[in-house]
């Protein structure tokens, strides 16, 4: 079937328009060109060509500044700027390069020279700052922190000093004009005061964390014990230790370290009572220039050796002539006598009896002499009889026993006296060889009464001893025989075991509960985690070895030392706080204001 459009007629092309264009198709004809309303327009340069107006860049500083003038700067709290402010007014004036004093224009030229040297060396200018400031008042203001003994007082001190300092470099800073100068001090005094506040707040919290090492480990390390580095300092580091000692395994070696520092403390505990007896010993034999041998026992040995020495350098300068008897020491024997009847029978009887044959019967019935003569030789005899006598007793456990020792060393003590006063040739080595032997007195005693095997006395023995061997006067004003030495040890033992106080004990039932929970739940970890992270079992292996490194002896030591030395940190933080809070506001300044 025909389309129905196949006899229409194509319509002509509409006389009179112009620019018509020839059908393309031969049936529809070509619409006229018609030109665009932006034809006629002019274009533009291209952009990407165009020149490129650079910004404005901030003139140089017209004086020079270096890190010189930051110290000067900082030394004199910004006093220097406005000198050199007027000195350079006065030079532009006086060669004509300005009309008149212009001061204003002047302390701004300082001003931008300070901040674009702050703005290019920012770190060079706060050293030398902070160099100078330190020198001048900001010094003076650190040494009166430390001085201060709390730390509240150091902070309100720090907050004073760096408030003041700040607002007296801020306002020196700001001398263009009044109105400058105002706002600049009250600048420097807000930023100061914090800046001053900031650092003794951060050395406070960071002295708390990483505490000093404590006196009690700085004794230690004397006595030659290295404690623990958690022990040594506490704080952060003691807390972590803590925690890992009860950690299984890895924390076996924390353990076995403060075990190792309680054995060695307890040996030197011990020693400190051998080197009592040892000291005690060549004090007395110091008197007749004498002294045990290196390679003699402290105990048995060293009382045996002192009084073998002493009985040599008394015996030496006992006079082979002897002398005669005096009434002082008639009087001393019957004293003697007399005082021994007031011990048991048995004991009395002892001594009277020892006295008669060793003494008495020794002295000899000359003419001239009412109470007779004794011999160098039968001198000898009777005060080697007393001595051993008097040995032999005192170191029996009976109360009588001893009782008796004491009586033959007092008249041993008389007998020898009698002998320096009749012989004054030989006085000067019978009085040391007598002092030298009171003095062995205490001594003698103490180790009398210990119960050590070994014969190794105490401190509270050897006082003992010299309340025993003195007058009551004389003790109670601390002059007994022995007392001053015994004195000065007991406060060295206490001392000693007052810092043995701070050394951690070893673990309780609560750790060994907490490492079984922590060992179950380290099983557990590595029983599901080794699956996935291979790496665990590695470091479960090397941390044994690895704690053991660290917790040996110098490795204590490094890690001490360590940590000492970042626990000094927070004391100079918080000294730093007023020179922080004087410079500050200028490096501020400087950083932030240049250009203007």
């Amino acid at each position: 079937m025909a389309n129905p459009w196949d006899n229409l007629t194509p319509l002509d092309q509409p006389p009179g328009i112009p620019g018509a264009l020839p059908s393309t198709d031969g049936i529809t004809p070509a619409s006229p060109s018609i030109p665009p309303p932006w034809a006629n327009l002019t274009p533009l340069p291209d952009q990407r060509t165009a020149a490129v107006v650079p910004a404005a860049q901030p003139q140089p500083p017209t004086v020079p500044y270096s890190a010189t003038d930051a110290a000067v700067h900082g030394l004199t709290v910004g006093l220097d700027e406005p000198v050199q402010a007027a000195a350079l007014a006065t030079s532009r004036y006086l060669t004509g390069q300005t009309p008149g004093f212009d001061y204003s224009q002047a302390a701004t030229d300082m001003r931008r020279a300070r901040e674009a040297y702050a703005q290019a060396n920012p770190a060079s200018s706060l050293a030398a700052n902070v160099v100078g400031s330190l020198g001048g008042p900001a010094g003076v203001t650190a040494g009166a922190i430390g001085a201060a003994p709390t730390w509240l007082g150091k902070l309100g001190r720090s907050i004073a000093g760096g408030g003041l300092l700040g607002a007296a470099q801020g306002a020196a800073e700001n001398t263009a004009s009044v109105p400058e100068a105002i706002v600049g001090a009250r600048t420097g005094l807000g930023i100061g005061a914090a800046t001053g506040a900031a650092l003794p707040a951060i050395g406070g919290i960071g002295g708390a964390l990483f505490p000093q090492v404590s006196p009690a480990a700085q004794t230690l390390r004397q006595s030659g014990i290295v404690t623990t580095p958690g022990n040594a300092v506490g704080g952060l580091p003691g807390a972590f230790e803590s925690l890992l000692s009860q950690v299984p395994i890895a924390g076996y070696p924390v353990q076995n370290a403060r075990t190792a520092v309680r054995d060695a403390f307890q040996n030197v505990l011990t020693k400190q009572g051998e080197d009592l007896n040892r000291g005690a010993v060549n004090t007395v034999l110091a008197k007749v220039g004498g002294s045990l041998n290196p390679d003699t026992a402290t105990g048995h040995d060293a009382i045996a050796e002192m009084q073998q020495k002493l009985s040599a350098a008394f015996q030496k300068a006992v006079p082979t002539a002897g002398g005669a008897l005096d009434s002082e020491a008639s009087n001393a024997l019957i004293g003697a006598l007399r005082d021994a009847s007031l011990l048991p029978d048995i004991q009395a009887n002892q001594f009277a009896k020892f006295v008669q044959t060793k003494v008495v019967d020794k002295i000899q019935g000359t003419s001239g002499t009412p109470f007779g003569t004794l011999s160098g030789p039968d001198f000898q005899d009777m005060d080697s009889a007393l001595g051993q006598a008097a040995h032999r007793y005192l170191k029996s456990p009976d109360a009588a026993q001893k009782d008796l020792g004491e009586a033959y060393l007092n008249l041993q003590n008389e007998m020898r006296d009698w002998l320096q006063r009749v012989s004054p040739q030989n006085a000067t080595d019978l009085q040391a060889a007598n002092e030298a032997w009171r003095m062995a007195k205490p001594v003698q005693i103490a180790a009398s009464r210990t119960t050590d095997p070994n014969g190794i006395f105490t401190t509270g023995q050897l006082l003992s001893g010299a309340r025993t061997a003195g007058t009551t006067p004389q003790f109670a004003r601390g002059g007994a025989l022995m007392q001053q030495y015994v004195n000065d040890a007991e406060m060295a033992r206490r001392d000693l075991v007052d810092v043995g106080k701070s050394l951690p004990g070893p673990s309780g039932h609560g750790v060994v509960g907490t490492g079984v929970a922590g060992g179950l739940l380290a099983g557990e970890l590595l029983s599901h985690g080794l699956e996935h992270s291979p790496w665990m079992l590695g470091a479960a292996t090397l941390s044994v070895p690895l704690m053991k490194a660290l917790y040996s002896e110098p490795g204590r030591r490094a890690i001490t030392g360590l940590l000492s030395g970042i626990g000094s940190v927070p004391p100079a933080i918080t000294a730093l706080g007023p020179s922080a809070g004087q410079v500050t506001p200028g490096l501020v300044s400087g950083l932030l204001n240049y250009p203007r």
